[in-house]
């Protein structure tokens, strides 16, 4: 997988090195959009992908899923050439481990973690965590004061993972369904 030249870094591991760098180009498109899919359950959902129709609801994932992210990444390669985010991917050898989509602000001067996803099978490996360390490093560089990002009130190993790395709560969302009677 080629990747530009921002922040890559190497995680030592026996034989192979775990590297992180901002993806160049969409080659790989369809095994980042397997990665994030088969990595997320629905307790992942947030108002977001509610509102951005990648979810019919809180509990259940649009069947059309795949080709919103396929966009999504498509979109956020393209805001990279324009130092506006991009997308940070973790591999080892030609094996995606991980992924986070990130969007500058850079007129407010903030960066959002619109995703941030490791494979489950290489979860504890310290990966997520060189993701945020690489996500937030590269947002420091361009100029952001503030980082924020959404989390499904159900992921509370998430949200554990985010407390860890420095966020704290800044929001709730609430939620009516309209077919239910008062």
């Amino acid at each position: 997988m080629r990747t530009s030249t921002s922040p890559t870094i190497a995680l030592p591991r026996k034989k192979n090195t775990v590297e992180i760098g901002f993806l160049a180009n969409a080659r790989r498109l369809r095994a980042l959009v397997r990665v994030i899919q088969a990595n997320t359950n629905t307790n992942y959902i947030t108002h977001s992908e509610v509102i951005e129709h990648r979810a019919e609801h809180t509990r259940r994932w649009a069947h059309f899923r795949r080709s919103m992210l396929a966009d999504d990444i498509r979109h956020a390669i393209r805001r990279q050439k324009r130092g506006e985010g991009g997308v940070l991917v973790a591999t080892r050898g030609r094996a995606i481990l991980g992924v986070a989509v990130l969007f500058y602000d850079l007129k407010h001067r903030y960066g959002i973690v619109e995703d941030i996803v490791v494979n489950t099978h290489h979860r504890g490996e310290g990966i997520g965590h060189r993701l945020m360390s690489a996500a937030t490093d590269a947002m420091r560089d361009a100029g952001m004061e503030n980082v924020v990002l959404e989390s499904g009130i159900r992921n509370e190993s998430a949200h554990d993972f985010f407390r860890r790395h420095g966020f704290r709560e800044a929001a709730k969302m609430f939620l009516k369904r309209l077919d239910d009677r008062d």
